[in-house]
């Protein structure tokens, strides 16, 4: 089913890998990455969920119901990403995402039941409209801010992460199946074994498993079959750099990848690159992604509230460039740009995130201290 990786494309993931390996070590070494900082208290949060909530209901109401619970009167073959007001629903989106990233840094520093119930709250918002992928994008960005409020993983701790991931891919392919009417796309399509039909594996594992093979197997597909590259650098700066919110409003020919199967659309950070201008443009995308973290980094204002949560979604970013080119889906790297401004604007305002508003607050800043 899965194509063999040819020898060129296995020394250009060695290569690449390698140059991220020691480009993470040095900066590690030379303190170039804002470390983690709790934060206890940054602005009312329930005025601004109230706020985004009222968003929603306007957007549910012009949608004429909310998309999950009108499942049965839908398509099967129903795109969400017509779902919502024309051009708010992009900002809705992106911002509700990195507000509930922020949201549960705050909850991971204060432990408040209230903001866990925001969070939550704001997480079933991607569920209600059927998109999948941002929820998931979202729970990937709190799992970044978690594992970076950690100062060392233990076997306890591990496990636990073994466990919530688990949890994830079963959901992951629990809500394939529901969009899809069942598994039967999947058994039909790519004939699992016998042992794994015998085996006592559930089947919603099958999404999680295609949905992370696929974009390898796409690239490779695309490298032995795909169209001829044009070689033209204007429509490699469309494919593979703009975010798609400019390019798709531009005319242009978006590059077409080879794929295993049609429903698996996928190609990794690098299909596109390399239908417009083979392995040049690959190394090409490689090196635009690394400068790209690095400036970001360079440029975010350290020690504001909205600093871990940018890191997370930074981390998010790079993860999820195996599926797709993150950089150009909006959906994405649009979230970056919130803790970036909201961030120089705290840095004017003077003010200072880390003081105590509260008792409660004193008392954590002492016990986080204590900690340390």
């Amino acid at each position: 089913m899965l194509p063999d990786l040819s020898f060129e494309l296995i020394v250009f993931f060695t290569f690449s890998s390698s140059l991220m390996i020691i480009i993470g070590y040095s900066s590690e070494r030379v303190k170039a990455f804002p470390s983690y900082q709790p934060i206890y208290k940054t602005h009312n949060s329930s005025l601004a969920c109230f706020l985004l909530y009222i968003f929603f209901c306007l957007e549910f109401i012009i949608n004429n119901g909310v998309p999950l619970l009108m499942y049965d009167i839908l398509d099967l073959n129903y795109d969400y990403t017509q779902f919502g007001i024309k051009t708010l629903h992009p900002l809705i989106l992106t911002f509700t995402s990195f507000y509930t990233v922020l949201l549960f840094h705050r909850y991971i520093s204060t432990k408040s039941r209230k903001l866990l119930i925001q969070v939550i709250l704001l997480s079933l918002y991607p569920i209600l409209i059927m998109n999948r992928g941002a929820f998931f994008l979202n729970l990937t960005s709190m799992l970044m801010v978690y594992l970076l409020s950690l100062k060392h993983i233990d076997l306890r701790k591990t496990l636990f992460l073994f466990i919530l991931i688990l949890i994830a891919f079963y959901l992951f392919g629990a809500f394939g199946d529901f969009r899809t009417g069942g598994v039967n796309i999947l058994l039909s399509s790519f004939e699992p074994s016998d042992a794994f039909i015998s085996s006592n594996i559930p089947n919603e594992f099958l999404w999680p498993y295609l949905y992370i093979t696929s974009p390898l197997g796409n690239l490779q597909e695309t490298i032995n079959y795909g169209i001829s590259q044009s070689g033209d650098v204007f429509s490699y700066i469309l494919n593979a750099i703009v975010p798609d919110f400019i390019s798709k409003n531009l005319d242009f020919q978006p590059a077409v990848i080879s794929r295993i199967a049609p429903f698996l659309t996928v190609g990794g950070i690098y299909s596109s690159s390399y239908v417009v201008m083979g392995y040049i443009g690959m190394v090409f995308t490689f090196v635009s992604l690394v400068i790209f973290i690095l400036l970001y980094l360079f440029f975010l204002p350290r020690n504001t509230p909205y600093t871990t949560s940018a890191v997370a979604i930074l981390g998010t970013l790079i993860v999820f460039n195996t599926f797709d080119n993150m950089i150009v889906f909006s959906g994405l790297s649009f979230q970056l740009i919130y803790p970036f401004i909201m961030g120089f604007a705290h840095k004017i305002n003077f003010s200072r995130y880390l003081r105590p508003q509260n008792n409660l607050d004193k008392i954590m800043v002492v016990y986080d201290e204590v900690k340390q």
